[in-house]
Order: structure tokens, then C-alpha cells, then sequence
């Protein structure tokens, strides 16, 4: 009966040393997962609140990448898509500020063809039609304006191809000294407006290069 006492209380004691030892082991397993853990919990709660921020904000915050795992690609791949977002708002802003420059030009330069076109109307009034040479080249320049006058007002309907990734300039061989010259014959109505005279001294030597002159012009 003794011994029989004796076993059940050994029975007992390694059960409870076992019980122990999986109650101190199962505490080990959650202290060594916790500290394994608790950085990555950190760094989701960062993610999180960081893109928040982004979002709300529309700043050039970037995250700050930790570590070298899915967690560190996940924050590169939010920083590659906040970047591309930043940009592609960059480039609309800089379009639209492109756009509104232009038709403010456009609208500007409009005057100028207007202006010569009534200066030379004037001056055929007064005494083109007694002086074939005078007339014929006023015509002429009045003519040249007119052209170039609808040449703007197009550009103004064309506006939405300058935002196409596929517009170009048509370049062609020409003489930039011949279309200096061109608009310094054309000047002298406008200027005489403002009581300006033009001195030009425009060389003879042609300086050829490609160029879009009507765009130049």
C-alpha cells in the first residue's frame, strides 16, 4: 500500500513538472513570437498612418523603408505610386499652365497682324492708289498679315494637340536672315503707332537652318 502511495505521489509530481514545463514553454513561445511580432505590428501601424498622411495631405512625404522582407516591398511599391501620382499631377499643372500661357500669347500676338493690317489699310488710303509700287506692296503685306492672322486663330482650335504625347514640329530648310527681314518691312505701320521708327541693318549673308518657320514666325 506504501508503495503504491509512494508511485501515485511520483506520478504526481511529473505531472506537475510537465504541466510546468509546457505552462514556461507556452510563456516562451508568446514572449518570443511577441518580440518577433511586435516590430512588424509597429511598422503596419507606421504604413498605415504614413499613407493616411500622404492621402490627406498630397505632401512629398516618402515612407521610410525598414528591413528586407514583403512589408519593405509593399512600402517601395506605396512610394513608387505616390511618386508616379506626384508626377503625373506635376505634368497636368505644367500643361494647363502651358495651355492658359499660350492662348494668353495667341490672344496677344492677335493684335499685332490686326494692328499692321489697319496701319497699311491707312496708308493705301491715303496714298497707295496714286503709286502702283506702293500699292502692290502694301497689298502684299496686307495679304502676308491676313495669313498669318489665320494662321493664329487656327493654332487656337489646335491647342489640344499640343498635350499629345505624338506632336511634332514640321521642321523645313529655310532663311532665318529673309524672315528677319520680312517682319522688319512689315514693322513701321505698328511701331509709328507707339512714334517709333525701326533701324534695321539685317547682313545679306543667308543663314540657312531647319526650323518650323510658321511657328517661329
Amino acid at each position: 500500500f506504501i508503495n503504491e502511495r509512494i508511485q501515485n505521489a511520483d506520478t504526481l509530481v511529473w505531472i506537475m513538472v510537465l504541466y510546468s514545463w509546457l505552462c514556461v514553454s507556452l510563456l516562451l513561445f508568446l514572449l518570443i513570437f511577441s518580440l518577433i511580432t511586435r516590430p512588424k505590428a509597429s511598422y503596419i501601424r507606421y504604413l498605415t498612418k504614413e499613407v493616411q498622411k500622404i492621402a490627406e495631405t498630397d505632401t512629398d512625404a516618402y515612407l521610410v523603408i525598414k528591413g528586407n522582407d514583403e512589408l519593405s516591398e509593399l512600402g517601395k511599391s506605396i512610394n513608387k505610386m505616390a511618386y508616379d501620382i506626384r508626377e503625373s499631377k506635376r505634368r497636368q499643372q505644367t500643361l494647363q499652365v502651358q495651355k492658359n500661357e499660350l492662348i494668353t500669347n495667341v490672344s496677344h500676338d492677335l493684335r499685332s497682324p490686326l494692328t499692321s493690317i489697319i496701319g497699311y489699310v491707312r496708308l493705301l488710303r491715303e496714298n497707295g492708289y496714286d503709286d502702283k509700287e506702293k500699292f502692290d506692296r502694301y497689298v502684299e503685306v496686307i495679304d502676308r498679315r491676313l495669313d498669318g492672322l489665320n494662321g493664329m486663330i487656327n493654332e487656337l482650335f489646335d491647342l489640344t494637340r499640343l498635350s499629345s504625347p505624338g506632336f511634332t514640329l514640321t521642321s523645313c530648310r529655310g532663311d532665318i536672315t529673309e524672315l528677319v527681314r520680312q517682319f522688319a518691312s512689315e514693322m513701321p505701320p505698328l511701331l509709328e503707332e507707339s512714334r517709333l521708327t525701326l533701324i534695321s541693318d539685317i547682313e545679306n549673308t543667308p543663314l540657312v537652318s531647319d526650323a518650323d518657320f510658321e511657328k517661329l514666325a
